[in-house]
């Protein structure tokens, strides 16, 4: 038979090794391959050359959504896009995309100034101090 050892003993000892271990784990995997890299931005050159192929809208609009792409459009780029080719249902939707953008990250901004507070959430925006002299 092979001998009996105090297996409590040898894991007190090794218990602060635990969060070594994990920063470790995350130090090698680094955060980014957790998400990958982000999808490469579709230009409107891109958009363009798309729409002359005779892509439908519907895959274009697709390939918008994959691509995470935010334009901001200019009037003059509207104009272009469409002499170009492009449809309306495709510049509606690039301008829709910015509109979107713009929400999101309001609604980021926002978040913070929710409080839980005996079980009732309130809204508190930031309080500036304004020094009277």
């Amino acid at each position: 038979m092979f001998p009996v050892r105090n297996n409590s003993v040898n894991t007190a000892r090794n218990i602060h090794l635990i969060p070594l271990l994990c920063a470790a784990i995350f130090a090698a995997g680094g955060c980014a391959t957790f998400f990958g890299p982000p999808p490469k931005p579709l230009t409107q050159q891109e958009i363009i050359e798309l729409a002359r192929s005779g892509m439908p809208d519907s895959e274009i609009l697709q390939r918008i959504r994959d691509s995470r792409t935010a334009y901001r459009l200019t009037a003059q780029e509207i104009v272009s896009l469409r002499e170009a080719g492009v449809s309306f249902t495709v510049l509606d939707y690039m301008m829709q995309t910015y509109v979107d953008r713009v929400r999101e990250d309001q609604r980021y901004l926002d978040q913070r100034y929710w409080w839980n507070y005996h079980d009732h959430w309130y809204w508190c925006p930031p309080y500036h101090h304004h020094h009277v002299r």
